[in-house]
């Protein structure tokens, strides 16, 4: 059942591209520049799906929020007591991969509907990807800033035996 499940998903994918494949004007048209924004947004949603607040709501019936194995935060991890179909769906929703590619093909298929309304749509998830790439990227700098300071600091302390 669970291979069922999987297959499932890939159906639904393998659909919105035939579709955007049988209608590819609006696609077709999409300038670079777009096409990089269309895979922001699409990272960007398949985070706020598997991971943000927002989307709790969706997560709950299939995922479990633990403690991270660093110990410093918490991750989104599938119910391990659900089984079949179920099991996958939760395999897929706490996945940002997985729900990140049925973004992508969810945005061209709007873009194909409606290429105005899937632009904008898709405009809107790559400034939040950006802002999430820039927010990340300085924290991890802040943090690794941090560690090499108070590495710094142990081996001044050790080289002066002021420990």
């Amino acid at each position: 059942m669970k291979t069922l499940g999987y297959l499932g998903f890939l159906a639904l994918f393998v659909v919105e591209l035939i579709f955007v494949a049988l209608h590819p004007e609006a696609t077709l048209s999409l300038e670079p520049w777009q096409l990089l924004a269309l895979g922001i947004a699409a990272f960007r949603g398949g985070h706020a799906i598997s991971f943000n607040v927002v989307f709790e709501w969706l997560r709950r019936p299939f995922c479990d929020v633990v403690r991270d194995s660093s110990g410093a935060g918490d991750s989104v991890e599938p119910k391990y007591t659900l089984e079949g179909f179920w099991a996958t769906v939760a395999n897929c929703i706490a996945c940002p991969i997985c729900t990140g590619t049925h973004v992508g093909s969810a945005l061209l298929t709007i873009i194909t509907l409606w290429p105005e309304f899937g632009i904008l749509l898709t405009y809107a998830l790559a400034v939040a990807g950006i802002a999430e790439i820039l927010h990340f990227t300085s924290e991890r700098d802040e943090w690794q800033s941090r560690y090499a300071r108070e590495m710094a600091g142990s081996l001044w302390l050790e080289k002066n035996h002021a420990a």
